[in-house]
C-alpha cells in the first residue's frame, strides 16, 4: 500500500453563509423557508414578506475583467452613490419583479482609505454602516438584508477613498398572503421525517430541518480511475470544486459543480499526464481558479496554477520528494508552499515571488527526522501558520511566522501544543471564525483522535490550546478538519484503518466546543479503505465531504447533516 499523505486544510477563515434552512416537499412543490419564517399560533393573516432562497449568484462585481460582472468596472469613489438594479436579469442573477428585498453577501475589496459602505433602497441615505473596509485588509464580506425601492433598485454609498464591491444574492423576499393555513414547526418535521430518502443527482442537496437531514451524495466522477487523494473547496459563487488524482493518466484532475447543489459537474485535467501521483493540497486564487500542490515521479514537487478553470495555466517544479504538506495564497495571489522534503528530511517553506511561482525562495523551517505530517494556513495577520509533527518526537508543534516567508526578523514563534504520549499523525489544520487555529490529529498512545483548539491566532503562550478527544473513540489516520460556519463547532473526517477499528471513512461532527458529544456519519465502510477524505462547508451551510469510493474508485461528494435530536446551527 502506498504511503498516505496526512495533511492539511483550510487556509482562510471559514466563510459564513446565509444557509438554506428548509426544503419542504409539499403538494409536489419545493417551498424554501428559513427558521425566522416559521409562523407562530398568534400570527395574523395578511400580506407579509417571506424569504425565498435561490442558488447563490453574482449580481455585480465592479472589478475590471476578467472578474467584472454587471455594467460597472470601476471602484466606487469618495462620497459616491451607485444604483444597482435587482429586478429582472442583471449580472448572473434573475430576480422576479415581485421581490421587495434581497438577502445579500456584499464584499469590499481594495479600499484605499478607512471607509464605510451604506446599502439602502432609495431616498435619504440612513446614518448606518453596512461594511467597514480598511486599506490592506483581505476582502471584507458581510451579510446584508437590502429592501428594494419601488422600481426594484438599491443604493450603495462609499464614504471615503475608493473601493470595489462584489454583490452576491442568495435569496429574495416577496409578499405572501398568510391566511392561517400554514404548517407549524412540528408539522413540518413530521412531514419531512416521513419523506422518502433520495440520492438522485438532480436534487443532491439535503432537506434541512430541525434534526438530522437526509444525507445526499453527488457523483463527481465515475471513470473508476480515482486514487487515494481528494481536495475540496467552494468558489466565490458557492460551487464545490473537487481535485483528485487519475491514477491511470497520472494526472491531477479538477471537477467543478455548475451550481452549489452539484447536479452538473465539469472535469478538466489540471496537470499533464504522468506528472502527478499524489495530490497534496488545493487552494483557490482571488478569481476562483484552482492552484494545486502535487508530487510526482522523479522526486518532484509541483505547483500548478489554473487559468479559466484550467483551460490554461502553468506548472513549476521543485526538486524533492514530499509526502505531506500544504498550500496557502497571499493577498496578492502569491502561493506559499510548505512540505516535508523526504530528500533533505526537513520541513521547507517556498515563497513564490509571482503567481506562477517562476521565481521563489526556499528555507528550512524545522528538521523532521522521519515521516513528518505538516499543514499550513494563512493567519489573520497575513503570515503563515504551520503545524507539524514527526515520528522522532511525537509532539504537535505550531510555528507562527512573523514574516511572509517565515525567515528573518522578527523570528517565527514555535510552540509545542501537545506532547502527551505519541501524537500528531494525520495532522490537519483549519481556522475558526475568531482567527484561531484548530488542529485534528491522531493520538497513537491512546488510540483516539484529538482536536486542539488554539486560544489565540498564533497558538502561543503558556496556555496555547484546549485539547479534546473525539467521543467516538476511533483512531483516525488520514484526516481533514473544518469548522461549521453557523456554530463554530469542529468537524473531522478521517480514514479509520483496519486493525484499529473496522476500516471505513467517517465524518464526526462535534455538538459542543469541547467535543464531549458528537454525531458520526459513515461515508464508506468496506475493508481496505485507504483514501483521505476532504471537508468544506457548502453554500447552504451544510458540511460536505469529498472522498473516493473504495469499491469502484469513483469520486463522491456527500452533503451531511446534523444530530438526530439536537439542532446544530446549520439546520
Amino acid at each position: 500500500m502506498p504511503a498516505l499523505p496526512f495533511p492539511r486544510r483550510r487556509s482562510s477563515p471559514p466563510k459564513r453563509h446565509l444557509g438554506l434552512v428548509l426544503a419542504l416537499i409539499a403538494g409536489g412543490a419545493i417551498v424554501g423557508l428559513t427558521t425566522e419564517q416559521f409562523a407562530g399560533a398568534d400570527v395574523t393573516t395578511g400580506d407579509r414578506p417571506v424569504f425565498v432562497p435561490i442558488d447563490p449568484c453574482r449580481l455585480a462585481d465592479t472589478r475590471p475583467a476578467p472578474n467584472n460582472v454587471g455594467p460597472r468596472d470601476t471602484p466606487i469613489g469618495t462620497a459616491e452613490t451607485v444604483t444597482f438594479t435587482a429586478h429582472g436579469t442583471n449580472g448572473d442573477c434573475t430576480v422576479p419583479a415581485d421581490a421587495v428585498g434581497l438577502s445579500l453577501n456584499v464584499t469590499a475589496l481594495g479600499a484605499t482609505e478607512q471607509t464605510f459602505l451604506t446599502i439602502w433602497p432609495s431616498g435619504t441615505r440612513p446614518l448606518a454602516a453596512s461594511l467597514n473596509p480598511s486599506p490592506g485588509e483581505p476582502p471584507t464580506p458581510n451579510a446584508v438584508n437590502a429592501p428594494l425601492s419601488g422600481t426594484g433598485t438599491f443604493e450603495v454609498y462609499n464614504d471615503r477613498g475608493s473601493v470595489h464591491v462584489v454583490v452576491d444574492v442568495n435569496g429574495y423576499y416577496a409578499h405572501h398572503d398568510h391566511d392561517d393555513r400554514y404548517y407549524t414547526r412540528s408539522q413540518v418535521d413530521s412531514l419531512l421525517s416521513s419523506a422518502p430518502t433520495t440520492t438522485d443527482d438532480a436534487q443532491p442537496h439535503p432537506a434541512l430541518v430541525h434534526g438530522r437531514p437526509i444525507r445526499s451524495d453527488a457523483l463527481i466522477d465515475s471513470s473508476g480511475n480515482a486514487s487515494l487523494f481528494t481536495e475540496l473547496e467552494v468558489d466565490p459563487r458557492g460551487r464545490p470544486i473537487v481535485a483528485w488524482i487519475d491514477q491511470t493518466a497520472g494526472a491531477a484532475m479538477v471537477s467543478r459543480c455548475a451550481e452549489p447543489s452539484c447536479s452538473t459537474v465539469a472535469t478538466t485535467a489540471a496537470t499533464q499526464a504522468n506528472s502527478a501521483t499524489q495530490l497534496i493540497d488545493m487552494e483557490l486564487d482571488s478569481a476562483g481558479d484552482p492552484v494545486l500542490l502535487t508530487s510526482g515521479p522523479g522526486n518532484i514537487v509541483s505547483v500548478h496554477t489554473c487559468v479559466s478553470f484550467c483551460v490554461g495555466g502553468s506548472t513549476t517544479d521543485f526538486a524533492g520528494a514530499a509526502r505531506s504538506g500544504g498550500l496557502v495564497m497571499t493577498r496578492d495571489d502569491l502561493p506559499i508552499l510548505v512540505y516535508e522534503n523526504d530528500t533533505s528530511d526537513e520541513i521547507e517553506i517556498t515563497s513564490c515571488l509571482d503567481p506562477q511561482c517562476i521565481s521563489s525562495t526556499t528555507s528550512a523551517l524545522a528538521p523532521t527526522g522521519n515521516l513528518a505530517d505538516v499543514d499550513v494556513m494563512m493567519g489573520p495577520d497575513g503570515f503563515p501558520i504551520v503545524a507539524y509533527s514527526n515520528d522522532s518526537e511525537g509532539d504537535v508543534v505550531v510555528i507562527a511566522c512573523r514574516t511572509v516567508d517565515c525567515v528573518g526578523s522578527p523570528a517565527p514563534v514555535s510552540t509545542v501544543v501537545d506532547s502527551a504520549g505519541f501524537v500528531g499523525n494525520g495532522l490537519s489544520m483549519t481556522m475558526d471564525a475568531d482567527g484561531n487555529p484548530a488542529i485534528a490529529y491522531r493520538d497513537r498512545t491512546n488510540k483516539v483522535t484529538k482536536v486542539a483548539r488554539c486560544n489565540n491566532p498564533t497558538c502561543s503562550g503558556p496556555d496555547p490550546a484546549s485539547l479534546s478527544t473525539l467521543p467516538s473513540g476511533d483512531e483516525g489516520l488520514a484526516m481533514d478538519i473544518a469548522i461549521a460556519s453557523a456554530t463554530g463547532l469542529p468537524i473531522v473526517a478521517s480514514w479509520i484503518p483496519t486493525g484499529v477499528a473496522p476500516s471505513r471513512l467517517q465524518a464526526e461532527i462535534c455538538l459542543d466546543l469541547t467535543c464531549s458529544s458528537s454525531d458520526t456519519w459513515t461515508l464508506a465502510d468496506p475493508g481496505g479503505v485507504t483514501s483521505r477524505p476532504s471537508l468544506a462547508i457548502s453554500a447552504f451551510g451544510v458540511p460536505m465531504a469529498a472522498w473516493i469510493d473504495p469499491v469502484d474508485d469513483h469520486v463522491v461528494l456527500s452533503y451531511l447533516g446534523g444530530a438526530s435530536s439536537t439542532p446544530n446551527g446549520w439546520d
